[in-house]
This record gives structure tokens, sequence and C-alpha cells, in this order.
């Protein structure tokens, strides 16, 4: 029995993005396998329907495992204020180091030079903050979550009261990428983090980097006033 053999290329079907950036793009080729006395412009239609259909879902997914990098690497930013007036025993920090790793000194560098750029006073690195900051960063390392809200020491308010970390306002930037010009862009590119780096209220930060997790380091950036 002769065969017609019929193929068509989709050349956007697959897209694959890693958490640098790149992008790579593959083709996908599907074939059909058409009988001679079963051809048909009609089925031909048909057939160019269903590659059109399959394309559709693919993008839709492809879109939608995007979204959920993108959310997954960068979420909104945390600014309520609050009050502490308590006094908290703080949790052991025995491990924390207390100068900043070069990663933690180049972030608050590239901070400060956003906020001097637009007339901002510079924030003072505060030793608490960053001690929170890693210990949180650790924290969704070791207990594998991205989120303001720590399954151990619960919202960001929660854990700087743990801490004894006194504070009128206060937010909390998170971000997971492979280096830290990576992951200051992609706080800057979104509003609700770009608007906690450029609060002109806040006056201190505390920056901890971590290696580790599925992003490669983790980020997390604590400000007060």
């Amino acid at each position: 029995m002769k065969k017609l053999i019929v193929t068509a290329c989709l050349a956007t079907a697959l897209i694959a993005t890693n958490f640098s950036g790149q992008v790579d793009a593959s083709e996908q080729v599907q074939v059909k396998t058409i009988h001679v006395n079963d051809f048909s412009h009609q089925s031909l239609q048909n057939w160019y329907k269903e590659i059109y259909e399959s394309y559709v879902r693919q993008y839709k997914q492809q879109e939608q495992d995007q979204n959920k990098v993108e959310q997954d690497k960068s979420i909104d930013e945390v600014q309520p204020e609050a009050n502490n007036e308590s006094e908290v025993t703080n949790p052991s920090t025995e491990d924390v180091q207390q100068e900043l790793t070069q990663d933690e000194q180049q972030l608050v560098d590239l901070v400060n030079q956003e906020r001097i750029q637009r007339g901002l006073s510079p924030l003072q690195v505060n030793e608490q903050l960053t001690e929170v900051a890693r210990v949180k960063a650790q924290d969704m390392i070791d207990q594998q979550y991205f989120s303001h809200h720590s399954p151990t020491y619960g919202s960001p308010f929660d854990m700087l009261t743990q801490f004894g970390v006194s504070y009128r306002t206060a937010g909390e930037n998170l971000a997971g990428n492979h280096t830290v010009e990576a992951a200051h862009q992609a706080l800057m590119n979104s509003e609700g983090h770009r608007a906690n780096i450029l609060n002109g209220e806040y006056g201190e930060v505390g920056i901890g980097i971590i290696e580790g997790g599925p992003y490669g380091k983790m980020f997390v950036q604590l400000f007060k006033d």
C-alpha cells in the first residue's frame, strides 16, 4: 500500500528559558502519514488544524511555565507599618558572620547607587537586619519554600520582633538568581520591589545572600526607618 508522507515544522513550538535569562529554542517536527486513498484537500486541512491547535496548547503551557518561573524569582513587596515596643530574646545566630560577604557588599552598593542617582540618601547597613536577612535566606533553602511567610518564623514582622529589631515601618524583598547583578536587575524591574529600594523613609538595610536552593543563590533585603 503506497503512503503519502506530509510534514510540517513548528519552529517556535518549544521554548525553554533558564534562570540567567538566556533563551533556547528547538524545533518540533510533526509527521503525518496519510494513505493515498484517504488523501484529500479536506484531510490536509484537518491535519493543519490539528497542528495549529497543538501549537496553541503548547504555547499556553509554555506561557504558564514562564509565568511560574518569573513568580518564583521575584514576588511583591511587603511594606505595612508596625510598632514594636516589646523586648524579645534573639534566636541563636552564632553561625552568622558579622562582616558582609563580597556578594552582600556588592548588592548594598548597587542599592545605594540607585538611591544616590535619584537624590536619595544611601542606606546604612544594620547589623541586626543583616543577621535576620541571612537567617531568612537560609531558612528558605532549608525548608524549601520561597515566600515572605516563613513556616519557622512567620511573617517578616514576626521575625523582626523575634530577633528584637525595633522599627516603625519595614519592608522585605526576596529574589532567587545565580548572580548579584541579575537579582538586582530583577528587583529594580519590579514596581513593588523598586518602591522598597527607593523608599525615602527607609534609612537602614540588611542584606543576606546564601548560596544554595533551586536558583543558585537566595537573596533577602530587609529595610527599616
